[in-house]
């Protein structure tokens, strides 16, 4: 939750940056700009740098990855998982991509546009946060279910009713409370099933699943505006698959495999 948070502190910075830099000197800049800045990343990996360690008492086997990778795929709330995070990236992404052009074409400036892709970073610093407190406390999998019900439900609201400045921050604000929430929580349920041995691993195949899900929600919504003038499809699509994903979060079984642990004496014969 902490770290998507920072991710999020990044992005309410970043887009009014940009947006002055479009605005001013054009696209080309205003990328050039941001790969300078994306450079910057390169040296300060150096800080997390070394060989992965596993923690006390931990309850595992010696794994390799092939036998990490079986038992996951054979785990039915695994799979449910990983399929569930697609929605997330489809949802999140058409949102990023596409809701300052989906406000320009409804008659709303592009500093309001801005504006509100700067409140989506800001209220998921806050949403990180409370969604990674209270996947600590309660269900993670009822969390998660929760979430998606509540973005299909803001989308609902949002494209009922007449676009204005004021309902355009309202569902940003709102969005963002949402937006990255289902980072912590699915990072924690792979965790907190599998353990940490092998955590960023598979969490790796969820969020590619996340990012293919990125890639058609963002792709979709320009061939869908192109075919039809107008965001209608994708958005009900976006509503429709969010509750499909909170569905699919309900049969997931949340307890930690158990293993034999490591012997730490030799067997006497």
């Amino acid at each position: 939750g902490i770290a998507s948070a920072g991710g999020s502190s990044g992005m309410v910075i970043v887009v009014p940056f940009a947006q002055y830099f479009i605005s001013d000197s054009g696209y080309t800049v205003a990328l050039l700009v941001l790969a300078i800045l994306m450079m910057t990343i390169v040296p300060l990996t150096a800080a997390i740098s070394g060989k992965p360690q596993t923690p006390n008492g931990e309850n595992i086997i010696k794994q390799n990855t092939l036998e990490a990778i079986r038992e996951a795929s054979r785990h039915k709330g695994y799979i449910l998982l990983v399929t569930a995070f697609f929605v997330c990236g489809f949802q999140t992404m058409f949102i990023g991509g596409h809701l300052p052009n989906h406000l320009d074409k409804s008659g709303i400036d592009a500093e309001t546009g801005a504006t509100a892709l700067a409140l989506i970073g800001l209220f998921n610093i806050i949403g990180c946060f409370v969604w990674g407190a209270l996947g600590g406390k309660y269900s993670k999998k009822l969390m998660l279910a929760i979430l998606y019900i509540a973005r299909a439900l803001s989308i609902i609201v949002f494209v009922t009713f007449p676009v204005t400045n004021t309902s355009a921050l309202i569902f940003a604000s709102f969005t963002g409370l949402l937006f990255l929430g289902t980072v912590p929580l699915t990072s924690g349920l792979v965790a907190q099933i599998f353990g940490t041995q092998y955590m960023a691993m598979l969490y790796g195949f969820a969020f590619t699943s996340h990012q293919v899900g990125s890639f058609l929600g963002i792709w979709m919504g320009g061939v869908v505006f192109d075919l039809t003038g107008n965001y209608d499809v994708i958005w009900w699509s976006a509503v429709i698959l969010g509750f499909i994903a909170a569905a699919m979060h309900w049969p997931i079984d949340e307890r930690p495999i158990l293993r034999p642990k490591i012997q730490s004496s030799s067997l006497k014969i």
